[in-house]
């Protein structure tokens, strides 16, 4: 089984869609998945820019294969009112852009939809790419997510992008919290070249438990971002195929697979 746990839907001429260059309908990411073979993919809300009922509604379009993510503002109420409820209205965690946000990744700003999906028993996946004209860089980096992940240990973290370009940094955060995991989608294209894709490797291999894969279509082709993460795969023979594919994500969002 294939997951890819990191990909956006949107409605064509959408907030959202302005966001990407590309077509992410329903359709477009089935195809795509259907050529790589993949089975399912965790679907993204993205914060101030889709509702939930968008998020859903375009998911309902292959319910056993998209699974999606409530898209939370933390300075939203109406969004943080939705939190509790989230579960049953069919989301399976909480997804958190910083940069989008245009807020620091701390404790003071996040801490209420920490608490909140604490109480709800949802994983959250945080944007953790460190860029913004907005908010100064060390609130966005690795070492921040370092001071979330201690306060709310009860609470799974996904750091999406791996902190890319600091992925060894993420390695050390993942590996003094138990309750944090990283997933590969978007780095391993965007910085194919450099010392990033060695990176990936590296913690493909030893965390594999805690790796999830994700390509983050539509920025990159759902079925050709698997080929790149399988070559990569192919020089780290010792990597669980199985959990970074498909099992971690399973079991971090609690998928009916």
């Amino acid at each position: 089984m294939i997951i890819d746990a990191h990909v956006h839907l949107v409605e064509p001429g959408s907030s959202a869609a302005a966001l990407f260059a590309a077509p992410a309908r329903p359709e477009d990411l089935l195809e795509q998945m259907d050529r790589g073979g993949i089975d399912a993919a965790i679907v993204l809300g993205l914060p101030g820019h889709q509702s939930p009922e968008e998020v859903l509604k375009l998911c309902a379009a292959a319910p056993e294969r998209f699974f999606p993510l409530l898209g939370v503002d933390p300075r939203n109420s109406d969004d943080l009112k939705r939190i509790p409820r989230a579960r049953a209205d069919g989301f399976y965690g909480i997804k958190l852009h910083p940069r989008l946000s245009q807020v620091p990744a701390t404790p003071e700003i996040f801490g209420p939809v920490m608490e909140h999906a604490a109480a709800a028993n949802l994983p959250v996946l945080f944007d953790a790419v460190p860029q913004s004209p907005h908010v100064p860089l060390n609130l966005l980096e690795y070492q921040a997510f370092d001071l979330l992940a201690r306060r709310f240990r009860q609470v799974k973290i996904v750091l999406a992008h791996a902190c890319a370009p600091h992925v060894l940094g993420a390695y050390t955060v993942a590996k003094a919290n138990a309750n944090v995991y990283l997933d590969v989608s978007f780095s391993l294209a965007y910085y194919a070249g450099s010392s990033v894709e060695m990176d990936i490797g590296f913690i493909s291999d030893k965390l594999d438990r805690f790796v999830l894969y994700g390509s983050d279509f539509p920025q990159y082709p759902a079925d050709e971002y698997l080929i790149t993460y399988r070559r990569l795969l192919d020089t780290r023979p010792a990597a669980d195929r199985a959990r970074l594919l498909a099992k971690n994500a399973i079991e971090v969002f609690n998928l009916p697979l």
